[in-house]
């Protein structure tokens, strides 16, 4: 079946954006059938030509002599240029205060047999530089059931519980968290195959520096350190942390999950 699209969603919005800083934005498109979730983005508005938007990055830069008071960033679907989404950027002179706008969950359902895992990350939109990380926890399992500092959700063997909440909540911001459901099976087949579906193909893992994905279709590629900041964005089939500190990071395309160690 042809993917049709149905809305187009931009985050953060609103947000305040300081002159001479940057602002991360992402677009989630919703439809039928999965239609791409690549967008082309464009702003309006600004009285400078230093201010401008990766196309494909969605980073947004405010020029220094921007003095505009108001800009509109959009995300334009790739797969129905009619359908887009916008955001309303406040420019700023001074200091914009730190703030947690929003936290997401991926993936926000899940389906996991007792004595298995799963890994969860979470993308944290902030303005004026607030700390983009999370603090995990998981409610309604017994005490063998946890989750670790880097999202791994893992359910105990005697697990008695049938549904799980994995919480994220943003360590800037208690008052921001989202959560996602957790169903707990004995480990049908149904399961199993759901499980190896969230699974994002990389190599080499561990790695020096490249790390190649399974990503054909060019879907948007992020990858996070296990604390939930975002470090880096792109459509590629190969990700480079040869600039990116040693340790564990969460690669994410769509809505498949992977974690990479970084040697």
């Amino acid at each position: 079946p042809t993917p049709t699209v149905v809305s187009v969603t931009v985050s953060p919005n609103p947000v305040a954006v300081q002159i001479g800083t940057t602002q991360l934005f992402s677009a989630t498109v919703t439809g039928t059938n999965s239609p791409a979730q690549t967008v082309a983005w464009s702003v309006t508005g600004s009285a400078s030509s230093g201010t401008s938007i990766g196309s494909a990055s969605g980073v947004l830069t405010v020029a220094a002599n921007e003095t505009a008071s108001t800009l509109t960033v959009t995300a334009t679907s790739a797969v129905d240029n009619t359908k887009k989404g916008t955001a309303t950027v406040t420019v700023s002179s001074a200091p914009v205060p730190p703030a947690v706008l929003t936290v997401s969950v991926t993936p926000p359902t899940a389906i996991v047999q007792k004595g298995a895992t799963q890994l969860f990350s979470a993308t944290v939109t902030v303005q004026g530089g607030a700390a983009q990380t999370v603090t995990w926890s998981v409610a309604g399992g017994v005490i063998g059931t946890s989750i670790s500092a880097g999202g791994l959700l893992t359910v105990a063997d005697d697990e008695t519980a049938t549904t799980l909440k994995v919480i994220a909540t943003a360590t800037a911001d208690i008052t921001k968290a989202d959560t996602a459901t957790v169903t707990v099976t004995e480990g049908s087949s149904t399961a199993v195959e759901t499980l190896r579906a969230t699974s994002l193909q990389t190599y080499p893992n561990p790695t020096t520096g490249l790390v190649y994905l399974d990503n054909p279709d060019g879907a948007e590629v992020e990858v996070y350190t296990l604390g939930g900041a975002l470090v880096l964005r792109s459509r590629a089939a190969v990700v480079d942390l040869s600039q990116h500190a040693a340790g564990a990071y969460i690669i994410k395309v769509g809505s498949k999950v992977a974690k990479v160690v970084k040697q």
